[in-house]
């Protein structure tokens, strides 16, 4: 399933890279969009970063697939019912730990929803820095 659109879901501060969030839906592995580069993890500076992804209808989904070289990325797919919510205004509906290349994240949705969030909670070291990449991020539905 296609989005419709996607943006930089940022709750604490502006977002990282916000122009290049389509990036990570393009159908290119080889463009990413990519978080800044942060002297500490999160949640020590923030409770996270992400791509809210935004479909014509709503959809209800079996799995989100990533593809990353940002190994050990700590990923949760989160529903929302607004453009700009609080992040505790939306729900977990799946989790998981990128490895490098693609990852399979199974997603339950007790019912369709017209915003997905891709939010990371934790970024993969990169050197004596924190940064992650997203490359391209698929959304399977459910049959």
């Amino acid at each position: 399933m296609k989005p419709a659109g996607v943006s930089v879901f940022n709750v604490a501060s502006d977002p990282d890279s916000p122009t290049k969030g389509a990036l990570a839906i393009d159908g290119d592995p080889n463009t990413s969009w990519r978080t800044d580069k942060y002297l500490n993890n999160f949640p020590a500076l923030k409770p996270g970063i992400g791509l809210m992804a935004t479909f014509s209808q709503p959809v209800k989904l079996a799995q989100v697939v990533i593809t990353s070289p940002s190994a050990n990325t700590k990923i949760e797919i989160r529903t929302a019912s607004s453009a700009q919510p609080q992040l505790q205004q939306t729900l977990v509906v799946g989790s998981g730990t990128l490895t490098a290349g693609e990852t399979t994240i199974p997603v339950k949705m007790a019912s369709p929803s017209d915003r997905v969030i891709v939010w990371i909670t934790t970024m993969s070291p990169s050197g004596k820095l924190w940064a992650s990449q997203l490359s391209e991020v698929k959304f399977i539905g459910a049959r």
